[in-house]
């Protein structure tokens, strides 16, 4: 697929080298500009859980050439819904056909593959990273270009900072000052924990239990429903990447199985979840601090596989503001729309952001326009990704009712799978997309290229040629992916 290449390229500074940070740099990069990432991190999280790879952004992926990581990644399209009983409640069926309309698999993987993916990207394309970099603050110059200024003194000037850095931004609060330097943010309190542990299937097989959720069909996602809690498990690969050619093309990779293991996520509501929430990514605590009332022994028995346990807290917060009043800093993925730990998509939004962010800024050809490309970004990204939140939130709250009236309606509702034919006639797969296609159906790069059709080309100083190249997915400044150096 060929790649536009903006006819101005600038120098962006990407605050955060998370999955958002490195999605942006590449994002950025294959379209021609040059990108600095700063991780304030001396490295990568050590300790991580797996992730769902939903159809919106399977097929991003797809278009960034990675068909063969995707290709050995676990799929589903099967989850089976239990009363923290463990009695079957029903389950959800996503139809293939169905799945290829939305345009990608449903996959699950490691969150620490797809963060060496982009490394790998970014890096191939140019991007410099730059780990233990801490900034303090960022200030315009005299010629208007944002300074950031770090820890240990040094700075560095770019066009534009993004900023990437996570769900307690330090960005976020530059951007959301007002002119006395306080920041203007609303937050709401609907706080939540998640404990992840990821263990090898083979550990599970000795309990009778837990087996039947390893031997279930291939990527089957299982949700266990309680009082304000509930937790999910799933199935997932670990990769490896193997060098392929000679030692010097590091980035020309394949990808083998390393076997397989099992993610669960035990997600607890206000009540039960812990205020201590200093750490940004997540802290290690010990199992015996989770407490397990009304869940059923078996999710005690699969926590107790290890000592300790991945925590997560979320805090529920609305950004008002995207882009600073300079128009030279804009926020994205957690940083911009802070979402639950390990929720469908938490990775896919960040993605898109990229993509969208990427895309408008390919179509750069004058340094006026950057602050309209970034209100288009904020435009495009802040509707869509409320939306998703609000999704996931509610699917929160469905899977977590207390007892009464709400909770044996679902129940009801949830029972009349078990007894449903599994063919599907064209009306029934036609109700299933008519529920699944704003979310999985939405395509980041054709959005960002409607947006760029509908209001990009309103300035009147864009030039014939851009016109002319208005359905157009290249201009005469365009490389291929695959002539990326190191493109894996």
């Amino acid at each position: 697929m060929s790649v536009r290449q903006a006819p101005l390229s600038i120098t962006f500074a990407v605050v955060g080298g998370g999955i958002g940070g490195l999605a942006c740099a590449y994002s950025l990069a294959r379209h021609g500009h040059t990108v600095h990432v700063f991780e304030r991190d001396k490295a990568k999280p050590q300790r991580s859980g797996g992730i769902r790879v939903p159809p919106n952004l399977t097929k991003l992926l797809l278009e960034w050439g990675l068909d063969q990581e995707l290709e050995m990644a676990m799929k589903t399209r099967r989850s089976d819904f239990y009363h923290y009983t463990d009695e079957h409640q029903g389950y959800l069926l996503w139809q293939l056909d169905v799945l290829r309309e939305a345009g990608g698999d449903f996959c699950t993987m490691h969150w620490d593959e797809l963060y060496q993916i982009l490394y790998r990207l970014s890096t191939s394309a140019g991007t410099k990273i730059t780990f233990g970099a801490t900034v303090t603050s960022v200030a315009p110059n005299d010629n208007d270009r944002p300074v950031l200024t770090f820890a240990d003194g040094s700075t560095f000037t770019a066009d534009v900072v993004v900023g990437a850095d996570g769900s307690k931004s330090m960005m976020r609060e530059i951007v959301n000052a007002d002119s006395f330097g306080e920041p203007k943010l609303g937050c709401s309190e609907s706080d939540m924990t998640v404990y992840t542990i990821v263990v090898p299937s083979e550990k599970l097989m000795d309990d009778p239990d837990l087996r039947k959720r390893v031997d279930s069909p291939k990527g089957q996602f299982t949700l266990w429903m309680s009082d304000r809690k509930w937790l999910i498990g799933y199935p997932i690969v670990r990769l490896i990447f193997c060098l392929r050619g000679c030692v010097a093309q590091v980035t020309n990779q394949l990808v083998q199985r390393k076997g397989n293991e099992y993610c669960v996520h035990a997600n607890w509501h206000a009540e039960y979840a812990e205020r201590d929430d200093t750490r940004e990514w997540g802290e290690i605590v010990p199992t015996s601090s989770i407490d397990f009332t009304g869940c059923h022994p078996m999710m005690t028995r699969v926590f107790s596989l290890s000592p300790d346990v991945l925590r997560s807290n979320y805090r529920e917060t609305h950004v008002e503001d995207w882009v600073d009043d300079t128009g030279r800093i804009v926020l994205v993925a957690e940083a911009a729309h802070p979402t639950i730990p390990f929720t469908i998509h938490g990775q896919s939004l960040a993605v898109e952001d990229a993509v969208v962010l990427g895309t408008l800024f390919s179509r750069l050809s004058r340094w006026d326009q950057i602050p309209q490309l970034l209100d288009g970004f904020q435009d495009l990204r802040q509707e869509r990704c409320h939306y998703v939140h609000a999704s996931e939130v509610s699917t929160a709250s469905v899977l977590s009712m207390p007892p009464g009236e709400a909770r044996d309606k679902r129940d009801v509702d949830l029972n009349v799978s078990l007894a449903q034919d599994e063919h599907w006639d064209e009306g029934k797969l036609l109700g299933q997309w008519e529920v699944i296609a704003a979310v999985f159906g939405y395509n980041a790069r054709e959005a960002a290229e409607d947006w760029w059709i509908k209001w990009g080309l309103l300035d009147h100083r864009v030039s014939i040629f851009d016109v002319m190249n208005l359905g157009m997915h290249t201009t005469s400044h365009e490389v291929h992916d695959s002539d990326m150096d190191g493109r894996p």
